[in-house]
C-alpha cells in the first residue's frame, strides 16, 4: 500500500512539473515577437511539409493557406491539446478536491491561459496582435481531450459506484 501511495505522489509531481514546464514553454512562445514567431512557424511548416511528402510521396505546395493551417493547428490547437491533456490528468490526481471543483478549476484555468497568451503576452511582445479566434482555437484544443478523458472517467466512476450499490 505504501508503494502505491509513493508511485501516486511521484505521478502527481511528474504531472505538475510537466504542466508547469508546458506553461513556461507556451508563455515563451507567446512572448516571441512577430519575426521570431514567423520564423518558428516557417520551420514547423517545412518539417510538416517534409513529413507529408515522405508519407504520401507527393510534394506539398507551401501556400499561404497551408502555412496558416499549420500555424493554427500546431501553434494553437495542438499546443493546447497537449496542455489540456496534462492538466486534466493532473486535476484527476487531486483527490482531496471534490470532482466538480477540480473540473471547474481545470476548465477555467485553460480559458484564462488562452486569453492570457493572446491578449497579455502578445501585447508584451509588441509586434503581434491578439485575436479572439485564436483564443477560441486554443480553448477548443484544451477542452477536446479534456471532455473525452472526463467522459471515460465518469463512465468508470459511475459504473464502479453503481456496482457497489447493487
Amino acid at each position: 500500500m505504501k508503494n502505491k501511495i509513493l508511485w501516486f505522489r511521484i505521478l502527481q509531481i511528474a504531472l505538475l512539473a510537466l504542466y508547469i514546464g508546458l506553461l513556461v514553454f507556451y508563455t515563451l512562445k507567446s512572448l516571441e515577437n512577430g519575426a521570431q514567431s514567423t520564423e518558428s512557424s516557417n520551420k514547423v511548416t517545412d518539417i510538416t511539409a517534409d513529413v507529408i511528402t515522405t508519407i504520401t510521396q507527393k510534394p506539398v505546395e507551401k501556400t499561404e493557406d497551408f502555412k496558416s493551417f499549420v500555424r493554427k493547428f500546431i501553434g494553437h490547437y495542438s499546443y493546447f491539446v497537449t496542455l489540456g491533456t496534462v492538466s486534466v490528468f493532473l486535476y484527476l490526481t487531486l483527490r482531496k478536491l471534490k470532482p466538480h471543483y477540480r473540473f471547474i478549476i481545470h476548465f477555467s484555468t485553460g480559458f484564462i491561459y488562452a486569453i492570457m497568451t493572446e491578449f497579455w503576452f502578445q501585447k508584451v511582445a509588441g509586434t503581434r496582435g491578439p485575436n479572439w479566434n485564436d483564443v477560441g482555437l486554443d480553448y477548443l484544443g484544451f477542452i477536446t481531450i479534456s471532455i473525452f478523458v472526463l467522459m471515460i472517467y465518469y463512465i468508470i466512476y459511475f459504473t464502479k459506484r453503481r456496482t457497489k450499490v447493487i
